[in-house]
Order: C-alpha cells, then structure tokens, then sequence
C-alpha cells in the first residue's frame, strides 16, 4: 500500500512554458498544463498525494490565470498568496499558520483579485497586502 503524502503547502509556477508544482512533502510534477503537472506529480510521488488537506497555495504572478483551474484539485478553504521567491515549503507553511492572511480560493472564485504578496529573500518571509 502507498505512502499517504498529506500536503499542507502547494506552490504553482510556470517557467519556460511549463507549470511546476511543489508541495512541502517533497512531491513536484511539471507538464504543459496544469493537468499535466498534477499527473506527474501523482504519478513521480513517492507515495499517494493527498491534497484535500492543503492549506496553502502559492501561486507566481504569471500562473494567476490558472486560479479558476485549481478548484477542481484544491479544496475551496485554502489560502492563497501571490509569490515572489524561493523558500523552503514546510517553513513556509509554518510562517502562514502564524501570519496568515484571508483570502481563500473561493474567495477568488468570488472575484477577489486583490490577493496577499508573500515575500521571500533569503529565508526570511514578510507579507504585503
């Protein structure tokens, strides 16, 4: 039986025309589409990827297109944040559980667009709003 991989954090980027996942279990995946990259990330995970449990999505500017895509994968309560940089997922998601803002999926399916910018710059975090 598989390994049940509980995400918490996921971030989305799209570099050189391909979309990358990442999650703070370690899993990523990448395609032409965002289906593509989410089934090679479940089929390169180590074990099975749970991402009903995510809390996190982080999302680079030029993947913000791809919001109204990510309600099939991602549960509608999970945060979103606008990112610039690089970090380490898991520290990540532990600063958002202490700084963490308001704006979740669904809020974004509503028509908010005004989403939170989570700054990285050498390990260190701020967010702007």
């Amino acid at each position: 039986m598989a390994k049940l991989e509980a995400v918490k954090t996921v971030e989305i980027s799209c570099q050189n025309g391909a979309v990358v996942i990442r999650t703070d279990t370690g899993a990523a995946g990448a395609g032409g589409s965002l289906r593509e990259a989410f089934e090679d990330l479940e089929e390169t995970a180590a074990g099975t990827v749970f991402l009903e449990t995510a809390e996190y999505l982080l999302i680079t500017p030029e993947c913000r297109g791809l919001l109204d895509a990510l309600w099939a994968y991602l549960r509608p309560s999970c945060v979103v944040c606008l990112l610039e940089g690089e970090g380490d997922l898991e520290k990540v998601g532990t600063y958002l559980d202490t700084h963490q803002p308001d704006i979740t999926l669904m809020d974004c399916r509503a028509g908010e667009e005004k989403l939170p910018l989570l700054l990285i710059q050498e390990e260190r975090m701020r967010i702007v709003f």
